[in-house]
């Protein structure tokens, strides 16, 4: 499940279809939807918050076992 978001669908696409080839039957299969119509799109962006945020919330999802690093890495 990808978030969808105007104008990135399609490299999201792209990106996928690079990644796997034209496989008729690819391993992964996947759809956009937007955070209204799929609550679990916003767990990441409430973790990813209390991560920046620092101090006692990123010691709560520590705690949790949601995240123990970041690493940032760039996508083409």
């Amino acid at each position: 499940m990808i978030e969808a978001r105007e104008g990135q669908d399609e490299r999201d696409r792209a990106a996928i279809y690079r990644a796997l080839g034209s496989d008729p039957n690819p391993p992964l299969t996947y759809s956009h939807h937007t955070p209204t119509n799929e609550p679990l799109l916003w767990v990441p962006d409430a973790v990813a918050w209390a991560w920046g945020r620092g101090g006692s919330w990123r010691r709560w999802i520590q705690d949790l076992g949601m995240v123990s690093s970041v690493e940032v890495v760039g996508v083409d």
